[in-house]
């Protein structure tokens, strides 16, 4: 993690360095040998990062070093935003902010060279030795894992016949009311696999052969998506003037909405991971008993759930492993292709004690088993994990503990990415293409001459489902992961870890009036997840930030009072009637997201002056309220990536001459608009798109250079990429 940080301030005072040299007059030397110092770090940090856990003087010196790393970064950004932010002012008054500004980043980066001398001495004393840049065993095991193990391996199942066989029968059979069938466990157990398993049996499929869903629901309930969910999956194709009607439905008017689909339907619908009988209270409404043998099956961690769903039924408790049942699990996790579920002799005895304390949790079972994957398969290897087992967890077993040990058990390059996961809502699933975007877009992988950044990410996907921290949602017809998720017990402790290193903090403003300053997000956060409280506002470190559902009024004063100078990257899931002026914009902003916002000229007009945005993303009711969208002769001057996502307007996007000089990939799925003065796009290289042939095609530039390649996704439209030769 803290590698990670200082890796990324590197790069970024290298490119202060290369970029902004006019800037660093005056402070260029300073700035030259503090990246020197972070360099010498990171070879350091390596070793640090392995022995933090068992050394509470190790944990802090790693601490003390990922902080100075952000200070510094800091500090070259705020010398840079102050200098440039007064080049528009007259001249004496621009050299003397300079002259100030030089002097005071001067001794700021003086106080941070001494931080890093006297962290660096302290090294010595905590027996911490410099590896370099040698490849690691987990390193060389991520260079050959895409061409080792391309496909996707499936998930592993042990013991579930005999459940699956029952619950089968109390969909298929019995009397024609509509029933809600509950599986009831505590997490961990397998109740999502065991309902995946009995959703796919051909028994179920052939019972409920034309309406079948399957949705997510989770411990933060949100109805409306729920429903929009269940309606994807079920026969009904709207209009375009529906499709719109139902973008403005509330979530009562889309219960009956839903309510009035499924009436005539004989249908299954799976609601996963319900956990209180309120939101089965807000979601049953949608579900008409008519008495035609409908069947809902839910999962949950409680019973009073289960009977407030259907107090005729009785709710099926999931049960743990048997220790035979665990072992055959734990062979199948561990040893990679192991079909036997014989595990060499020489590693039972180990491999017994290690999958006692798991305690029959099928969770832990498969996480244990996936740390145990990524080592040789020799004595030593599988006692070093049993020791520290055994040191960390003598007290107690569970899975909150393996799960820890398979954290600090990742090679240090895939904890951010790892980390990551824990932004994105519980359930959530999760689209491989854009969570690989987002690590890059973070910095999290590491440019290499042999493979492109999109293949290392997948490496590091594919390593972490090897692991079993990530589970696979969908694959494409070649078996490649197309979207994932992980279970809420592994994103609970990514949060808590992410909040240990400073990384991000969720913070809701679900809490109560009464909530103290301990509960608001530390100032040192770098990336946060809100539904706004105003203490974000003080986040004076905030890298990253998603804000869903915001009235806008909150967000505008952030804006205007620069509260978040090193913003860079912001997407908004919230309408927004009226937008700053760009000059009160964040000014390190490069990336951004909008969805539900209620765009219109006035917006654009705005947007397109923003003079660091490199990636702008329109997305699913992002609400564009006219026929038009104009790109004007100097707008998005830096913009290189544009993506516009299930828009029903605008009918015509004008890009005027001069207009996006820079753009390099533009991407539109699901919205059907012509488009003007591509042509002038020089710079452009790729496109997709999900129509086999847009009419605006011909228009690119150097049309006749361009081939096209049909990739296949999750969905029934597969995208079509073109890309200039």
């Amino acid at each position: 993690m803290a590698e990670s940080a200082v890796s990324f301030a590197v790069e970024r005072i290298g490119d202060a360095l290369l970029q902004k040299a006019i800037f660093l007059k005056g402070v260029h030397e300073q700035v030259d040998r503090m990246q020197r110092e972070l360099k010498r770090m990171q070879c350091f940090l390596k070793d640090a990062d392995a022995k933090q856990q068992e050394d509470e003087r190790v944990r802090n010196w790693v601490s003390e070093i990922r902080d100075v790393a952000y200070d510094a970064e800091d500090a070259i950004d705020a010398f840079i935003f102050n200098v440039e932010s007064g080049r528009t002012k007259f001249f004496p008054c621009r050299m003397f902010k300079k002259l100030v500004s030089s002097c005071k980043v001067g001794k700021e980066i003086e106080a941070i060279q001494i931080k890093i001398q006297d962290i660096s001495k302290s090294r010595e004393t905590y027996g911490i030795n410099s590896i370099g840049e040698a490849t690691s065993q987990a390193g060389q095991r991520l260079q050959k894992l895409r061409y080792i193990s391309p496909l996707v391996k499936e998930e592993i199942i042990v013991g579930l016949k005999e459940d699956t066989d029952k619950l089968v029968e109390e969909l298929v059979k019995g009397d024609e009311r509509r029933r809600a069938v509950s599986m009831v466990g505590m997490g961990g157990i397998g109740k999502t696999t065991l309902a995946k398993k009995v959703y796919n049996d051909s028994r179920v499929m052939d019972h409920f052969r034309f309406c079948r869903a399957w949705a997510y629901v989770s411990q933060d309930c949100r109805p409306r998506d729920v429903f929009q969910n269940i309606l994807n999956q079920i026969p009904y194709n709207p209009t375009g003037d529906e499709a719109r009607k139902i973008e403005k439905m509330q979530e009562h008017e889309f219960g009956d909405f839903l309510h009035e689909r499924l009436k005539e339907q004989r249908f299954l619908v799976v609601l996963d991971d319900v956990w209180e009988s309120d939101d089965w209270e807000r979601l049953a409404k949608a579900f008409p008993k008519e008495s035609n043998g409908s069947r809902l099956l839910l999962t949950t961690r409680k019973n009073d759930v289960a009977l407030q769903a259907d107090a005729q039924s009785v709710p099926y408790e999931v049960q743990l492993l048997s220790e035979a049942e665990s072992w055959k699990l734990f062979c199948r996790s561990a040893i990679p292709g192991n079909v036997t579920e014989i595990c060499p002799p020489e590693l039972k005895e180990l491999g017994e004690k290690m999958v006692k304390k798991c305690a029959g949790l099928p969770l832990a079972i498969v996480v244990l088993g996936g740390l145990l994957s990524s080592k040789k398969q020799l004595p030593a290897m599988w006692e070093e994990v049993f020791n520290k087992l055994r040191a960390h967890f003598a007290e107690s077993n569970g899975v909150d503990e393996i799960l820890s040990l398979s954290y600090i058990d990742l090679p240090h390059n895939l904890k951010s990415c790892f980390l990551y996961l824990g932004l994105f809502p519980e359930d959530k699933v999760i689209s491989k293409r854009r969570l690989l975007l987002l690590w890059i877009a973070e910095g999290f992988i590491p440019q290499q001459d042999e493979q492109r950044m999109e293949d290392t990410a997948e490496d590091y996907l594919n390593e972490l489902i090897n692991r079993n921290l990530v589970q696979v949602v969908s694959v494409s017809v070649n078996e490649r992961v197309t979207r994932c998720r992980i279970h809420d017990l592994v994103r609970d402790l990514c949060i808590k870890k992410a909040k240990e290193q400073n990384f991000f903090e969720i913070k809701n403003d679900k809490v109560s009036p009464s909530s103290t300053s301990s509960s608001l997000p530390s100032t040192k956060s770098r990336r946060l997840v809100a539904e706004f409280s105003n203490s974000i506002a003080k986040l004076a470190n905030l890298r990253s930030l998603y804000l869903e559902e915001v009235p806008s009024h909150n967000i505008i004063p952030c804006f205007v009072m620069n509260s978040w100078l090193h913003l860079s990257k912001l997407q908004m899931k919230t309408y927004i009637p009226k937008l700053p002026e760009a000059h009160e914009f964040p000014p390190s902003l490069t990336q951004l997201t909008l969805e539900r916002a209620g765009l219109g000229h006035d917006h654009m007009k705005i947007l397109e002056k923003l003079p660091k945005l490199l990636i702008f993303r329109l997305r699913s009711g992002a609400h564009y309220r006219e026929e038009e969208m104009q790109v004007s002769a100097d707008g998005f001057p830096q913009l290189k990536i544009l993506q516009l996502f299930g828009l029903t307007r605008p009918r015509l996007l004008i890009i005027n001459k001069g207009g996006m000089p820079k753009l390099n990939h533009l991407q539109i799925f699901e919205s059907d608009f012509n488009i003007e003065g591509l042509g002038e796009l020089l710079h452009l290289r790729k496109v997709d798109v999900n129509v086999e042939y847009p009419r605006w095609i011909s228009s690119l530039p150097y049309a006749s250079e361009w081939h096209k390649i049909r990739r296949h996704t999750g969905s029934n439209k597969g995208a079509i990429h073109f890309h200039h030769r």
